[in-house]
C-alpha cells in the first residue's frame, strides 16, 4: 500500500519519468489518473519542481491540488472562520 512505501511520491515520479521515455503517448493519461487517485500536494510539490512541470496536464491538476489543499488548511484557520462569518453579516 501506498502508506507501507518509504518515498511513495518519488516512486510515483520515477514511474512517470520511465513511461515518458517509453509510452510518451500514455503520460498524460497515466498522468491524469495518478492525480486523480493519489495525487497529493506534495506529489504536486515535487511535480512542479521536476520537468513534469511544463507538461500543461501535470501542471493544471498540481496547481489544482495546491489550491484545494491551501483552501481547505484555510477552512480550518480560526481567523478564517471568523472573517467568513464577518462577511455573511454585512
Amino acid at each position: 500500500a501506498r502508506e507501507d512505501m518509504r518515498y511513495p511520491n518519488t516512486v510515483l515520479l520515477s514511474m512517470l519519468r520511465v513511461i515518458g521515455e517509453h509510452r510518451r503517448c500514455l503520460l498524460d493519461k497515466v498522468g491524469d489518473f495518478i492525480f486523480r487517485r493519489v495525487g497529493t500536494t506534495a506529489f504536486a510539490r515535487l511535480v512542479l519542481g521536476s520537468p513534469f512541470a511544463e507538461n500543461k496536464t501535470f501542471y493544471g491538476h498540481s496547481v489544482k491540488l495546491l489550491a484545494a489543499g491551501a483552501l481547505h488548511v484555510s477552512e480550518e484557520c480560526a481567523f478564517y472562520a471568523t472573517l467568513s462569518k464577518e462577511i455573511r453579516n454585512v
